[in-house]
């Protein structure tokens, strides 16, 4: 058994004096920026594939899987996922023609079927009871669609 991406960077990091602290925190000398001697690297892991760093010296940061990248760790293959097309729009009026609601019809690829209506768009009179002609805010609907 392979062991995780997480066991692998600390294993790496240990030639680094990597020192643990509570909640999943470690603190290291950076392997990044060669002779580093500042324990100024610090890696939070909250799972086997889940973590994220920061070299507070150089400013440099991101995942797990990209501190790994640079240690010439293999990471696991992640699926790509299907970019969404927008297939059609539904919009909902009140009696004076504002818009009030307004939901979408997204292709969402080999993830999800054909057509998948979705929450879009909601105006802000929808949600306080005023008006407010062609305003629109985000509605961030269950399966994220919008984001």
């Amino acid at each position: 058994m392979t062991p995780s991406t997480a066991d692998q960077v600390l294993t790496m990091l240990a030639r680094y004096a990597l020192t643990a602290k509570p909640g999943g925190r470690y603190l290291s000398n950076s392997p990044l920026r060669p002779g580093s001697n500042s324990h100024a690297l610090s890696l939070l892991i909250s799972g086997p594939e889940h973590g994220a760093y920061l070299d507070f010296v150089s400013g440099e940061k991101g995942s797990l899987y990209d501190l790994a990248t640079k240690l010439g760790i293999e990471t696991p293959r992640t699926p790509t996922r299907a970019k969404r097309t927008l297939v059609a729009t539904y919009d909902y009026v009140d009696a004076d023609g504002t818009l009030v609601y307004q939901s979408a019809g997204m292709n969402l690829g080999a993830t999800g079927s054909p057509k998948t209506l979705c929450n879009g768009y909601r105006t802000p009179a929808s949600a306080t009871g005023g008006t407010s002609k062609g305003q629109r805010t985000p509605q961030r609907c269950c399966i994220g669609c919008l984001t």
